[in-house]
């Protein structure tokens, strides 16, 4: 029903559809509010725990390398390219929340969704900084080969390497 069709017994009508329609957009508001607060309280918490996890490696190493088959590497990578992904998908999603022009800055949908990509983006960083950490702990115990090379040439001629 059009606003104009608004005359004599179409007016309740109308008032009547748009309250269930505002009904519904208010459920589906508190609805992905709530889901946006439990997935940052998850993310928050799987940070602190991938903070935590690299303090106590940091504070307990002892020269023995921790991933020396690279399994724990890989399993970081692959939770950093989820975190990727999840990231790229509320992107688009606070994209699409900031042209909904039924939404407005009261409704917190925006600022929720900002909230979620600014906890995503710290697990991101997170888990990178302790596959990285782990990475070069790992590397730095690795024995050498005792070789000194005078240039990069030397060096990429040891491994096979020719230039062009």
């Amino acid at each position: 029903m059009r606003p104009q069709e608004l005359t004599g017994t179409n007016a309740p009508a109308y008032a009547q559809a748009m309250a269930a329609r505002n009904l519904q957009l208010l459920q589906a508001i508190e609805t992905v509010l709530l889901g946006l607060e439990q997935d940052i309280k998850q993310l928050e918490l799987m940070t602190s725990s991938v903070e935590d996890t690299l303090g106590r490696l940091q504070n307990a190493t002892d020269g023995t390398p921790i991933d020396p088959a690279g399994a724990v590497g890989r399993s970081l990578e692959m939770a950093a390219d989820t975190a990727s992904r999840m990231f790229t998908r509320a992107k688009a999603q606070h994209a699409n929340a900031c042209q909904d022009f039924r939404l407005t800055s009261d409704d917190g949908i925006v600022d929720a969704y900002g909230g979620y990509l600014a906890a995503i983006e710290a697990f991101h960083d997170a888990v990178e900084t302790l596959r990285e950490w782990i990475t070069t702990h790992d590397a730095v115990l690795e024995p050498g080969n005792g070789q000194v090379f005078d240039s990069v040439d030397a060096l990429f001629a040891s491994m096979g390497v020719t230039g062009t």
